[in-house]
């Protein structure tokens, strides 16, 4: 009998192939979700983070003294005067005070921060709104209630750069109202946007 010269692979290497491939293969897995599960990390102390600092943003702004001509002592007490006055000429004086003082207060809060994978930096804006009971307990609300410049203006007050239509952190609190029983609903907006195009020289990281 003629024996052929191609003799096959013997058993063993193609064993060692298999567990070889099923090894990288493991490797490849492990590098990857290393690298997804660090990203979560990531994103997860982040959003810790703004979490963090926005509240102590806002909670610095609500303490602020409000000093003006005997006005109440603190930003608290002049946000609850103004949303309970029903006079329309005393309401519109303390608008104009408390757009004036907040906005003070708010811009010496932004700041720039890098944009992941470019060189440009986007400047942070912050506001107060005054919320209503529906938009505080449901955010997804926010943008049919709030989102147009135009909307409630009233309800608003911001900092030199901040733009409703680039809201991207939210933080919400309340406030005891002058009204026993009732709280005022407020919420601390940032909104961030690419500094091209921005007067930005008087802002925090800008440079």
């Amino acid at each position: 009998m003629i024996k052929s010269k191609n003799a096959g692979i013997p058993a063993v290497f193609l064993d060692f192939a298999a567990y070889v491939a099923f090894v990288l293969v493991v490797i490849i897995f492990y590098f990857l979700f290393t690298a997804i599960g660090k990203g979560v990390k990531e994103n997860k102390i982040s959003e810790l983070e703004n979490s963090a600092r926005n509240g102590i943003f806002l909670s610095n702004y609500l303490r602020t003294p409000f000093i003006n001509n005997g006005q109440p002592p603190t930003m608290v007490d002049m946000l609850a005067l103004y949303n309970n006055e029903n006079d329309k000429e005393k309401k519109n004086e303390y608008y104009g005070k408390l757009l004036d003082k907040t906005k003070e207060i708010l811009n010496s809060m932004e700041y720039c921060s890098e944009i992941k994978g470019i060189s440009d930096k986007a400047v942070n804006g912050y506001a107060i709104f005054l919320l209503d009971a529906e938009t505080y307990a449901d955010k997804t609300k926010l943008l049919d209630n709030y989102g147009a410049s135009a909307m409630k203006t009233d309800k608003k007050f911001r900092s030199k750069h901040f733009y409703d239509s680039s809201i991207s952190e939210i933080y919400t609190t309340t406030i005891p109202s002058l009204v026993p029983g009732n709280v005022i609903y407020l919420g601390l907006f940032v909104s961030s946007v690419n500094t091209f195009g921005e007067d930005v020289k008087a802002v925090r990281y800008c440079e």
